[in-house]
């Protein structure tokens, strides 16, 4: 078992970490003095770092350079950051109602992932809710013309859904009224994947009956039985991560996560990891993201919970060395909006 820091040790690491991070640079025992809330002088502060050295926490590529963090630095740096996360409630509350203001989960979630880039200058991602686990608030069928109507699906959220369905017979406005107020009486509030459930139950019990309820059925079966979408992904500031001074993250590392990203893997067993986890940010460090190359990156995400769909996931993808003691109070912060504003759609 690894020996705990003394408050001193904990002191100068956390300091160490903080100013290598905001300038990317060793870090020399002349400037923690300097900033060292106990005055203790440069020799004291080496002694204190040549400790650190030999636990693990620091590397030094020569005797004359200053100090550089390692991931167990990191990770303890994390864990402190995490551990001080405090609620903002009027600040969460305000940022909320703005994200709130544009009517939709969908809104909400791109506004999120859209602040999140600005402020992080990281690339910034939401794994959105899957269309079968979204809830029902209303629906509206439009006749188009003899043998096309619209199907009109409004979600919980917000969230507005259209299909085109062919029907073989002509079918007038009061007609399609009709089922359209069955369909709201009988599904409202429940999963699209409960509707799909109770659609295809119907439908193989009612093949050859007339009446308003199967007629409805059988008019909305293209668009519920179809094969269930997946999760989608919403991503912003890819080309943040990328800075021509070489200070961003590398290309190829960069590429392999997005291609992670996209088969949705990664952020489906992150999702499933973070629910189960009492901690309310969790981070991965290079070696913890599995994808190759990715040594260089790390990842901060959260869970937002909707009352909509099952939670979903908010996070950031930059370079290992990134702002930490910002960034996950920002990726929580956004969390919580996005949950806060969800509630008020």
């Amino acid at each position: 078992m690894r020996k705990p820091l003394t408050p001193r040790e904990e002191t100068v690491l956390w300091g160490l970490v903080a100013r290598f991070l905001e300038t990317k640079s060793p870090v020399g025992s002349k400037f923690l003095a300097q900033q060292n809330p106990e005055k203790l002088s440069p020799a004291t502060i080496r002694a204190i770092l040549a400790r650190l050295q030999r636990m693990g926490y620091l590397s030094q590529g020569h005797l004359s350079a200053g100090r550089e963090p390692t991931d167990l630095a990191y990770r303890h740096f994390i864990q402190s950051v995490v551990r001080h996360l405090r609620d903002e409630p009027r600040a969460d509350m305000r940022e909320a109602d703005r994200l709130a203001s544009g009517g939709s989960l969908h809104s909400v979630i791109q506004g999120a992932v859209d602040r999140l880039a600005r402020a992080t200058h990281t690339l910034s991602f939401a794994l959105k809710p899957a269309l079968d686990e979204i809830r029902l608030r209303v629906c509206e069928l439009v006749r188009i013309s003899d043998d096309r109507i619209l199907l009109i699906v409004v979600s919980q959220g917000g969230d507005l859904h259209e299909k085109v369905i062919p029907c073989t017979r002509k079918t007038e406005p009061g007609f399609l009224r009709e089922c359209a107020n069955y369909l709201n009486d009988t599904f409202h509030g429940q999963r699209f994947e409960s509707i799909r459930t109770r659609i295809r139950r119907e439908l193989d019990r009612s093949r050859s009956l007339d009446g308003t309820a199967p007629a409805a059925l059988r008019l909305v079966a293209p668009y519920f039985l179809a094969e269930p979408h997946p999760r989608e992904i919403c991503v912003e500031g890819f080309d943040r991560m990328l800075h021509p001074d070489g200070s961003g993250a590398p290309m190829g590392s960069v590429r392999s996560v997005l291609l992670e990203l996209e088969k949705k893997s990664l952020l489906l067993d992150l999702l499933d990891s973070v629910s189960r986890d009492e901690r309310r940010v969790r981070v991965m460090l290079g070696e913890d993201l599995p994808v190759p190359g990715a040594a260089d990156l790390s990842m901060v995400v959260a869970s937002y919970s909707s009352a909509d769909a099952r939670p979903g996931l908010v996070g950031v993808l930059g370079p290992i060395s990134m702002r930490y003691d910002q960034t996950i109070p920002i990726v929580f912060h956004t969390a919580r909006t996005v949950t806060l504003a969800g509630s008020r759609l």
